[in-house]
This record gives C-alpha cells, sequence and structure tokens, in this order.
C-alpha cells in the first residue's frame, strides 16, 4: 500500500528534508529529529514527540489522489 505523512515536523514545523538509508527514517534537520515511516511515522529520535499526520489517498486508475483530511494539522 501507499501511506502518504506530512512534510513538516511535528516538533517546531521545521521541513522533513532528508532519509536516513541505514535507519530507513525521515529526517528533520532542525533539531535532528527522526521518523519512521513503516511504524506509521512514529518519532525513533529527537525532541518530537508525536508522528508524522497522515494524509488520506487513494488510487484512481493509475493516478494517487488526495482523499480527504490529514490525522491531525501537520506541524508543531
Amino acid at each position: 500500500g501507499i501511506i502518504a505523512y506530512s512534510g513538516i515536523c511535528t516538533h517546531e514545523g521545521c521541513d522533513i528534508s532528508d532519509w536516513v538509508e541505514d535507519k530507513k527514517n525521515f529526517f528533520c534537520f532542525c533539531h535532528y529529529s527522526r521518523f519512521d515511516p513503516r511504524k506509521f511515522g512514529k518519532v525513533t529520535y529527537g525532541p518530537a514527540r508525536k508522528k508524522l499526520p497522515v494524509l488520506s489517498i487513494e488510487l484512481e486508475g493509475n493516478t494517487i489522489k488526495v482523499a480527504g483530511e490529514f490525522t491531525r494539522n501537520p506541524g508543531g
């Protein structure tokens, strides 16, 4: 399946701008928080305390479309 996460860190709203290959985590350079996409955006390191919000999506033919709202407001 496909899951879409917010690209905004839940600590202070910085962009999540990198991928840590050996940990398979999204990474925020501002304060070094990491998030595991395989565990529904769970925080694995850093000052962030909330997991990443998930965006509801659907597959329509060969196109991925937004199907609803984020599970909660993105950001810190």
